[in-house]
């Protein structure tokens, strides 16, 4: 299943790296640390604490436009369907698992190579908060971070350098398109067109990441649309209504994306039929409309007495 093709100099760099650098368990370490920060679950944890406690606009826009990077990479590499580098040259090794639920060689469960995704959230990443906030530290900080998650990325066998360097190109374009839709339409309207146009994937898109990433889409453009409308919560700067707040918001998210998994048997869950991929895009709509439309509904109820000023 899938594609095999790249440079020979992109094998000899990770040969390279894995022998002379990954041996040495300090760099190890280092590598396989790093490699961490551009994953789903840190990202996540930024944008909550953004947009339930520090800033919520900054949330928002941070939020739709590495979402929708995730989408439109996603779609890509099921266009592609190159094979990671550790699947077809023996002398590369999976040294950490994109998802360790599956099997190392499972293709399916391990995903597709091009382009990275931990590349392309740190390029939309960078890009998006340099362009909310004009910091030049930020620019500075994270990419000096994400320039690091990228060797980390081809260093532990997962990807090529090429893959890397298309994560990044991506993750920039993309994060610029979001942001002129919604200028020239509209936030609603273009809610819509980035809808419409990462549907087209499941027209052709057969992995697990696609339709996570779609039902994230989906779930945050209606729970973004309900909070404005319904809820029109307001950020704290209090550290203990912010941790409790993040809390919370992951226990409930990650109740409803595994509670609702319940009733069905692990064989529908992992198969590889539309409607498997229909119900994992769903389960994960319905978690984030509620953690990012509804849930905030709680922030209103005082329960601690708590003022909002910041604590510490």
């Amino acid at each position: 299943m899938g594609y095999t093709f790249h440079f020979d100099f992109e094998v000899s760099l990770i040969e390279w790296f894995q022998v002379n650098v990954m041996t040495v368990p300090f760099l190890r370490n280092f590598f396989l640390y790093f490699t961490e920060l551009g994953d789903s679950l840190i990202i996540v944890l930024v944008i909550g604490f953004l947009y339930w406690a520090y800033d919520k606009k900054m949330g928002v826009y941070l939020a739709i436009n590495v979402i929708y990077c995730q989408v439109l990479g996603n779609m890509i590499k099921n266009l592609v369907l190159r094979r990671r580098p550790y699947f077809d040259n023996e002398n590369i090794h999976a040294l950490k698992a994109v998802d360790d639920k599956y099997d190392i060689y499972d293709i399916k469960g391990q995903g597709f190579s091009f382009p990275s995704g931990h590349c392309t959230n740190g390029a939309a990443i960078t890009t998006s908060l340099y362009r909310y906030t004009k910091d030049k530290r930020f620019l500075i900080i994270l990419t000096i971070i994400y320039f690091l998650v990228g060797i980390s990325r081809f260093a532990i066998g997962v990807h090529y350098p090429s893959d890397v360097l298309a994560g990044y190109f991506f993750g920039f374009i993309f994060s610029l398109t979001v942001p002129y839709m919604i200028e020239k339409l509209g936030r609603d309207k273009a809610y819509i067109v980035m809808l419409l146009f990462g549907a087209i994937g499941f027209l052709f898109c057969k992995s697990n990441d696609y339709y996570s990433t779609y039902g994230l889409l989906l779930g945050f453009t209606l729970g973004d649309l309900f909070e404005r409308k319904h809820v029109n919560f307001k950020n704290t700067r209090n550290i203990i209504k912010t941790i409790l707040r993040l809390v919370l918001g992951a226990i409930i998210f990650l109740a409803i994306i595994e509670g609702l998994k319940i009733p069905f048997s692990v064989d529908f869950l992992e198969a590889d039929q539309f409607a498997s991929h229909l119900f994992r895009c769903f389960r994960y709509a319905i978690g984030v409309f509620v953690i990012i439309g509804i849930y905030p509904i709680l922030f209103k109820f005082n329960i601690l007495k708590l003022d909002d000023k910041l604590k510490g």
